[in-house]
């Protein structure tokens, strides 16, 4: 497969939820820093970014942080963004990306931070690997100022979807997908979360993006693909058949992988 990781696979995602424990932290932080500058991630960030509505000088926590990307675009607008992951790993690496920046190595549920503390909290993407997102939001809600706000980005693993010959195959593929994560319908559920977490002025938009060159699509479809591989839903030839057959409706004008993120914004 050419849409492998240096080991030869593409990236089995399953791991996301603990990096540190993973042969080779260093393919997931790649695949980060790959998916990262995709264009229409940047876009809903942006719209995340609009959402907390911060100035220059504010404090705000970046959850699940990464290789610290965000944190280094809020830096550059002046606001004093601090980073948390849950992986050292990605907490050294960011440091040697973003330096000045503050990162810290902590869990959602345990945030080293004041009550009252921070005038913005966001995770982009973390929520769907919590096993307890009730618990990560209660901790935002206490180091949140009064009328301070959160931003919460993520996919629902069972929305997006891909035109492909192979229906059943495809569905297949996303039911996998969906398995590598603790919470695929997180999306949906933000409504309710948030709320029940004493927030108000909740928000949910669905920001979709249609995707039609494989090099943006790439690493979701790779993603998928190895998670059918891994649960066994799909066998290294047909797997191949599918995602040449992507390519090739790329380089006719025909790909069309349809992508729906939950934006959800509220005031604490």
């Amino acid at each position: 497969m050419s849409d492998a990781t240096r080991s030869g696979r593409p990236i089995d995602i399953s791991h996301f939820s603990n990096i540190d424990a993973s042969q080779d932290p260093g393919q997931f932080i790649a695949f980060l820093e790959q998916v990262e500058q995709l264009g229409w991630l940047e876009a809903v960030r942006e719209e995340s970014f609009a959402r907390l509505a911060l100035a220059p000088g504010q404090r705000m926590v970046e959850i699940g942080c990464g290789p610290g990307t965000a944190v280094g675009l809020l830096r550059q607008r002046g606001i004093e963004a601090v980073g948390v992951d849950a992986s050292r790993n990605m907490v050294e690496h960011a440091r040697r990306k973003v330096p000045g920046a503050e990162f810290r190595h902590a869990a959602a549920a345990a945030l080293p931070f004041p009550d009252g503390s921070q005038d913005g909290y966001r995770a982009e993407r973390v929520f769907e690997h919590l096993h307890e997102p009730a618990k990560a939001l209660s901790e935002a809600r206490r180091v949140l100022r009064p009328g301070g706000r959160i931003a919460l980005l993520d996919l629902d693993y069972e929305l997006w979807t891909v035109d492909a010959d192979n229906v059943e195959l495809t569905q297949a593929l996303k039911l996998a997908m969906a398995g590598t994560v603790a919470n695929p319908w997180i999306g949906r559920r933000f409504y309710g979360l948030l709320h029940d977490a004493g927030f108000h002025d909740v928000r949910i938009s669905v920001l979709t993006h249609v995707l039609t060159s494989y090099e943006e699509a790439q690493p979701l479809l790779s993603a998928a693909l190895q998670a059918g591989l891994s649960s066994g839903a799909v066998a290294d030839g047909v797997a191949d058949a599918w995602l040449l057959e992507q390519r090739e409706r790329s380089e006719r004008g025909r790909l069309c992988v349809i992508l729906p993120m939950f934006l959800a914004s509220a005031v604490a």
